[in-house]
């Protein structure tokens, strides 16, 4: 099982509506038994969706985000749609045989399928009541 840690780094965006330029985190990585306090962040839409300090217009930083839980032995891996119209996208998930073997956790296009398959997995783990 895929067991990263979390990977935090810190990113300038660029605000469309007011042209301020402002410094502040994106996360690559979500370890949620490293870091439990960002899920909640996630289902509250505020990971990775920083809002400007001048014009408080949020931002989403449209990247690859892998979600990690270890404890309930799964990952999500998200990437941005575009990705599916990119050969060196699907080239890297190869082996040197051309199969998928490397993909180990479930891939998703869209972050609204991240929260589902994490709600997924906590009911299948925890039951409906989580």
């Amino acid at each position: 099982m895929i067991n990263q840690s979390t990977k935090i780094d810190d990113v300038t965006l660029f605000c469309q509506n007011c042209g301020l330029s402002f410094e502040t985190n994106s996360i690559h990585v979500l370890n949620v038994r490293e870091h439990p306090q960002y899920k909640h962040a996630l289902f509250e839409g505020l990971l990775n969706a920083p809002r400007c300090p001048k014009c408080n217009v949020k931002h989403f930083i449209n990247q690859p985000f892998l979600y990690v839980d270890p404890d309930h032995d799964f990952s999500v891996q998200y990437y941005p749609p575009d990705s599916l119209d990119d050969e060196d996208f699907f080239r890297q998930l190869l082996d040197e045989e051309g199969k998928a073997e490397k993909l180990r956790q479930h891939v998703v296009f869209n972050m609204n399928e991240v929260l589902r398959y994490v709600r997924f997995r906590d009911i299948l783990q925890l039951g409906f009541d989580s």
